[in-house]
Protein backbone atom coordinates (compact mmCIF):
# COMPACT_ATOMS: atom_id res chain seq x y z
CA UNK A 1 0.00 0.00 0.00
CA UNK A 2 1.02 3.86 -0.45
CA UNK A 3 2.87 5.05 2.57
CA UNK A 4 0.65 7.21 4.89
CA UNK A 5 1.25 10.32 5.16
CA UNK A 6 2.41 11.57 8.58
CA UNK A 7 -0.79 13.50 10.60
CA UNK A 8 2.48 15.80 11.47
CA UNK A 9 5.18 17.58 9.46
CA UNK A 10 6.90 19.31 12.84
CA UNK A 11 6.14 19.16 16.80
CA UNK A 12 8.23 21.15 19.37
CA UNK A 13 7.49 21.13 23.29
CA UNK A 14 10.96 22.54 23.86
CA UNK A 15 11.11 19.91 27.02
CA UNK A 16 14.82 19.42 26.69
CA UNK A 17 16.18 21.57 23.58
CA UNK A 18 14.86 24.35 21.17
CA UNK A 19 13.60 22.44 18.86
CA UNK A 20 15.28 23.78 15.81
CA UNK A 21 14.51 27.55 17.08
CA UNK A 22 17.08 30.20 16.83
CA UNK A 23 17.54 33.97 17.42
CA UNK A 24 16.69 36.33 14.35
CA UNK A 25 18.11 39.02 15.27
CA UNK A 26 21.42 39.76 17.52
CA UNK A 27 19.27 41.59 20.05
CA UNK A 28 16.82 38.55 20.75
CA UNK A 29 17.55 36.32 23.59
CA UNK A 30 15.99 32.72 23.67
CA UNK A 31 15.72 29.93 26.34
CA UNK A 32 14.21 27.25 27.20
CA UNK A 33 12.00 28.12 30.43
CA UNK A 34 11.78 25.31 32.91
CA UNK A 35 9.22 27.70 34.99
CA UNK A 36 6.61 28.10 32.90
CA UNK A 37 5.14 25.71 30.26
CA UNK A 38 2.00 25.13 29.21
CA UNK A 39 1.96 21.21 28.94
CA UNK A 40 5.01 19.53 30.41
CA UNK A 41 8.02 20.82 31.66
CA UNK A 42 9.43 23.63 29.33
CA UNK A 43 8.33 26.47 26.89
CA UNK A 44 10.18 28.34 24.71
CA UNK A 45 11.03 32.42 25.74
CA UNK A 46 11.92 34.98 23.41
CA UNK A 47 12.83 38.47 24.74
CA UNK A 48 15.00 41.28 23.89
CA UNK A 49 18.54 40.64 25.27
CA UNK A 50 18.84 44.41 26.35
CA UNK A 51 16.28 47.02 27.03
CA UNK A 52 13.34 47.83 25.47
CA UNK A 53 14.63 46.03 21.95
CA UNK A 54 12.97 44.03 19.76
CA UNK A 55 12.64 40.23 19.51
CA UNK A 56 12.21 37.35 16.68
CA UNK A 57 12.84 33.82 16.82
CA UNK A 58 12.94 31.31 13.63
CA UNK A 59 11.97 27.94 12.87
CA UNK A 60 13.07 27.34 9.44
CA UNK A 61 11.52 24.38 7.46
CA UNK A 62 13.34 22.67 4.56
CA UNK A 63 9.88 22.86 2.58
CA UNK A 64 6.07 23.32 4.34
CA UNK A 65 3.57 21.90 1.79
CA UNK A 66 0.58 24.03 2.60
CA UNK A 67 -1.82 21.84 1.01
CA UNK A 68 -0.99 19.18 3.49
CA UNK A 69 -0.25 20.53 6.21
CA UNK A 70 -2.50 23.67 6.27
CA UNK A 71 -2.58 24.08 10.21
CA UNK A 72 -0.54 24.95 13.13
CA UNK A 73 -1.27 24.84 16.69
CA UNK A 74 0.65 26.68 19.51
CA UNK A 75 0.34 26.84 23.16
CA UNK A 76 1.72 30.79 24.23
CA UNK A 77 1.73 33.28 26.47
CA UNK A 78 1.84 37.12 25.87
CA UNK A 79 2.30 39.16 28.84
CA UNK A 80 -0.41 42.50 28.50
CA UNK A 81 0.68 44.88 26.33
CA UNK A 82 3.38 43.29 24.11
CA UNK A 83 3.18 42.83 20.44
CA UNK A 84 3.39 40.37 18.47
CA UNK A 85 3.84 38.83 15.27
CA UNK A 86 3.41 35.29 13.56
CA UNK A 87 4.89 35.29 9.88
CA UNK A 88 5.47 32.55 7.48
CA UNK A 89 7.78 32.93 4.63
CA UNK A 90 7.24 32.12 1.08
CA UNK A 91 10.15 30.25 -1.00
CA UNK A 92 10.00 34.21 -2.68
CA UNK A 93 11.46 35.72 -0.09
CA UNK A 94 7.70 37.28 1.23
CA UNK A 95 6.93 37.33 4.42
CA UNK A 96 2.90 37.02 5.94
CA UNK A 97 1.91 37.68 8.52
CA UNK A 98 -0.44 34.51 10.33
CA UNK A 99 -1.21 35.89 13.45
CA UNK A 100 -1.00 38.66 15.59
CA UNK A 101 -2.11 40.65 18.96
CA UNK A 102 -4.60 43.29 18.47
CA UNK A 103 -1.82 45.74 19.10
CA UNK A 104 0.67 44.92 17.10
CA UNK A 105 1.27 47.24 14.37
CA UNK A 106 0.75 46.07 10.79
CA UNK A 107 3.07 46.69 8.00
CA UNK A 108 1.98 49.31 5.38
CA UNK A 109 -0.98 48.38 4.15
CA UNK A 110 -0.54 44.88 4.88
CA UNK A 111 -3.77 42.78 5.71
CA UNK A 112 -4.32 42.19 9.25
CA UNK A 113 -4.55 38.55 10.20
CA UNK A 114 -7.74 36.61 11.62
CA UNK A 115 -5.82 34.98 14.10
CA UNK A 116 -5.70 37.15 16.98
CA UNK A 117 -3.36 36.01 19.50
CA UNK A 118 -4.35 37.71 23.61
CA UNK A 119 -1.79 39.95 25.27
CA UNK A 120 -2.90 38.97 29.13
CA UNK A 121 -0.35 36.94 30.36
CA UNK A 122 -2.25 33.69 30.62
CA UNK A 123 -1.30 30.51 28.55
CA UNK A 124 -3.76 30.32 25.90
CA UNK A 125 -3.72 27.72 22.92
CA UNK A 126 -4.71 28.35 19.29
CA UNK A 127 -4.97 26.53 15.84
CA UNK A 128 -4.10 28.77 12.75
CA UNK A 129 -5.38 28.13 9.42
CA UNK A 130 -2.02 28.94 8.06
CA UNK A 131 -2.79 27.85 4.27
CA UNK A 132 -5.84 29.65 4.26
CA UNK A 133 -4.04 33.02 5.94
CA UNK A 134 -1.12 32.89 3.39
CA UNK A 135 -3.23 32.27 0.39
CA UNK A 136 -5.94 35.42 0.96
CA UNK A 137 -2.38 37.65 0.63
CA UNK A 138 -0.65 35.59 -1.99
CA UNK A 139 -2.77 32.71 -3.75
CA UNK A 140 -0.39 31.20 -5.70
CA UNK A 141 1.91 30.17 -2.81
CA UNK A 142 2.49 26.65 -1.99
CA UNK A 143 4.91 26.40 0.48
CA UNK A 144 6.37 28.46 3.46
CA UNK A 145 10.50 27.92 4.27
CA UNK A 146 10.23 29.35 7.38
CA UNK A 147 7.97 31.18 10.75
CA UNK A 148 9.10 33.49 12.45
CA UNK A 149 7.22 35.15 16.01
CA UNK A 150 8.57 38.94 16.50
CA UNK A 151 7.49 41.33 19.34
CA UNK A 152 8.86 44.50 17.77
CA UNK A 153 9.67 46.44 20.86
CA UNK A 154 8.61 46.37 24.48
CA UNK A 155 9.71 42.46 24.82
CA UNK A 156 11.72 43.30 28.36
CA UNK A 157 10.00 40.27 29.68
CA UNK A 158 9.34 38.54 26.27
CA UNK A 159 6.83 36.00 25.59
CA UNK A 160 6.92 31.74 25.66
CA UNK A 161 5.57 29.49 23.46
CA UNK A 162 5.23 25.68 23.87
CA UNK A 163 2.99 22.46 22.53
CA UNK A 164 3.77 23.97 18.49
CA UNK A 165 2.44 21.53 15.92
CA UNK A 166 2.39 22.24 12.19
CA UNK A 167 -0.08 19.27 11.08
CA UNK A 168 -3.05 18.27 8.94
Amino acid sequence: GEAELSEVLYAADFELTLDGWGAASQQTALQRDGGTAYAGRGALQVRAASGAGAAAARKPFPDWPLDLYPSLRLAYRIPRGTPVVLRGKTPFGDWVAVGATAGAPSEGGEERPEAVLADDGQWHELAIDVAGAIHRVLPGVSSLTELEVSSPAGAVSGFWMDAIRVGR
